[in-house]
């Protein structure tokens, strides 16, 4: 991942959130930052769940809602 900034803090991380290259615009010279990024990733819980937790969320509100209604 590659956070640009125009005056602040750039930085390259990897796949894991570890920082490859930093450039801060006030306290550097160089204008240019040069990083080489892995393409290698990991599979996070979302991947594996996809929008259930979305869909359970919204079936909880629906009844929640629907119970509040006949209440």
């Amino acid at each position: 991942m590659v956070k640009t900034t125009g005056e602040g803090l750039s930085i390259a991380a990897d796949y894991q959130g570890r920082t490859l290259t930093s450039l801060d615009y006030w306290n550097t010279k160089a204008k240019i930052m040069v990083s080489n990024l892995p393409v290698k990733s990991v599979t996070t819980v979302y991947a594996q769940l996809g929008d259930v937790l979305a869909w359970l969320c919204t079936i909880g509100f629906l009844l929640l809602a629907g119970f509040l209604l006949l209440v």
